[in-house]
């Protein structure tokens, strides 16, 4: 008896563990686009479609399909971005030595708190990539790999050669079959844009009731990352010489901090979005009105942090370290590039966390004053570069006007390309007036178009009398139909002229939808009276026969 109560307790027990391993996975879908399917193990017949309250557990194949993606997340706000046509596998997401399988595809992997609890690995068919509070881009097929560092570093071990490599941020190291590898640079800015489409969607899935929790969550891991950077600050001002490779890791950390917070910043965005939306549910009960506006304050005292760490760290890296005698005589000549470098930047900044949270919807006068910002700022790096060229002419070598000049090179065309972004097609007012104005006559229209139809509606008989009547309200209502369809006709014209401008335009201003919503509501009007129009040209025709039968 003893031994049958032994072999159902360790049944029993052996079912609890595993459904607690299985428990304790670690991460959830926070997006789904497209068709995204679930399967749990090796099981090749178990694929099913993803949804978004789906526990996923060890050892889950998670893949898209095409022009699909999808976001995961984890406990500490990390992030898992999968492009179309990508299949990961889920290894021990939450213990010290994480591992993630990319089987095939893209992905985007933002980790934020392993620097201090451990690493994670992403293992693809060439190599195995080892992360620790760092922003990178992996991708594989069966002849290559290849590591993308955004922020950070990435440790990566070939499998082929079993050689570690030590990829940088602004590096992508390639491996191939075989185990040959290169490393090459590349344009952090450019490859974080490609992923734009993705990254805009963070944040969309999070439910009303997780709102607080994400905004902690968000608040502490910003405050974690603040206090070690503050913490680094002082420790090199109070330094009597701070190495050179000292003062530049440091403004690396700085510049890594403000990309998380422009990440933050997306997520922000679409909670406040879908609050705002909420609050303007038609029968809101006072009871959620409360808890919405509550929740409003949360986001602003979380926007009102992030500006302020924004504004310190911008101070940090504007602050000068004490140098000592091993400085080299360009990098003391180029100080003051370096600090109008860091002041030309600021106001970039700002509007750059700006249109990564998709500005659509902002006045054009917002769009105008920052592309004037955009436009001075490039002139003013344009000046910068020649005084750095002019100084590389005496030390070509010199390590810190080359990295300099990298930098100007690498702002000037991020805002070359903001430029093409903030280009938007003004529309006149008068235009939005005009606008108005043939939509008001529309609807002037169909009143006097309703009141021919009752007057068309009242006559009855069969005589020729009766007939004509008919035959005179039947015209004046063609000739009102007439009337609203010069106005149609105008009013397109007015649209497609000022709108097909606009066609190739990333952003849409506040201005062009008012524009494409008046355009929208006078077609749905006109539409309602083309239906009308063309009853009545029918009964028109047929009034016309019966007469010219009856004259005859």
């Amino acid at each position: 008896m003893r031994r049958l109560w032994f072999v159902v307790f360790a049944f029993l027990f052996s079912f609890c563990m595993t459904a607690i391993a299985l428990e304790e996975a670690g991460v959830v879908f926070s997006d789904l686009a497209g068709q995204v399917e679930v399967r749990p193990g090796d099981d090749e017949e178990a694929w099913e479609f993803a949804k978004m309250e789906r526990k996923l557990y060890t050892d889950d194949h998670i893949k898209t399909g095409l022009d699909s993606s999808a976001i995961l997340s984890f406990a500490d706000m990390s992030t898992f971005v999968m492009k179309p046509s990508t299949e990961i596998i889920l290894s021990s997401p939450t213990t010290k030595e994480s591992k993630i399988i990319l089987a095939a595809g893209n992905i985007w992997v933002n980790v934020k708190k392993m620097v201090k609890d451990g690493s994670m690995d992403i293992e693809m068919s060439q190599a195995v990539a080892g992360i620790k509070g760092t922003n990178i881009t992996c991708s594989t097929n069966q002849d290559e790999d290849r590591i993308q560092v955004l922020r950070g570093i990435a440790e990566v071990l070939i499998r082929e050669s079993q050689e570690r490599v030590t990829v940088q941020e602004g590096e992508e190291l390639i491996v191939k079959k075989g185990g040959k590898s290169e490393k090459v640079e590349i344009n952090i800015q450019q490859e974080q844009d490609k992923w734009k489409e993705q990254l805009n969607r963070m944040g969309e899935s999070i439910q009303m009731n997780e709102i607080p929790d994400t905004l902690r969550q968000i608040q502490q891991s910003e405050s974690e990352r603040f206090m070690v950077l503050q913490d680094t600050f002082k420790s090199l001002i109070a330094m009597e010489s701070v190495p050179e490779t000292a003062g530049r890791e440091f403004i690396k950390e700085a510049e890594r901090f403000t990309g998380v917070l422009m990440e933050d910043t997306v997520i922000l965005s679409s909670i406040q979005l879908k609050v705002t939306n909420a609050l303007n549910t038609p029968d809101l009960a006072a009871d959620s009105r409360v808890r919405l506006i509550g929740y409003q304050k949360l986001i602003a005292d979380a926007r009102a942090v992030m500006q302020r760490y924004q504004n310190e760290t911008a101070k940090m890296m504007r602050t000068q370290f004490k140098k000592g005698a091993g400085k080299t005589s360009l990098e003391e000549e180029l100080q003051p590039v370096q600090e109008s470098f860091n002041a030309v930047m600021e106001p970039v900044r700002g509007i750059l966390q700006e249109l990564s949270a998709n500005p659509s919807g902002m006045g054009q006068d917002w769009f105008a004053s920052a592309l004037d910002a955009c436009t001075q700022a490039l002139a003013n790096l344009d000046g910068l570069s020649e005084q750095v060229a002019a100084a590389l002419e005496k030390n070509p070598s010199d390590a810190y006007a080359l990295a300099l000049q990298k930098q100007l090179n690498e702002q000037k065309s991020l805002i070359s390309r903001m430029l093409k972004d903030l280009a938007v097609v003004e529309v006149d007012p008068s235009t939005i007036t005009e606008m108005q104005n043939l939509e008001d006559s529309i609807s002037d229209s169909i009143l006097q178009l309703q009141t021919r139809i009752n007057s068309y509606s009242a006559i009855s008989g069969e005589s020729l009398d009766v007939k004509k009547r008919q035959l005179a309200e039947s015209l004046h209502i063609l000739n009102n139909f007439s009337a609203a369809r010069r106005n149609y006709l105008n009013s397109q014209r007015l649209y497609d002229s000022t709108m097909r401008a606009a066609a190739s335009q990333k952003f849409r201003t506040a201005e062009q939808q008012e524009l494409e919503s008046q355009f929208e509501r006078i077609s749905n009007k006109f539409s309602e009276l083309g239906i009308v129009a063309e009853q009545l040209e029918l009964e028109l025709n047929s009034l016309e026969d019966q007469i010219n039968g009856i004259l005859k």
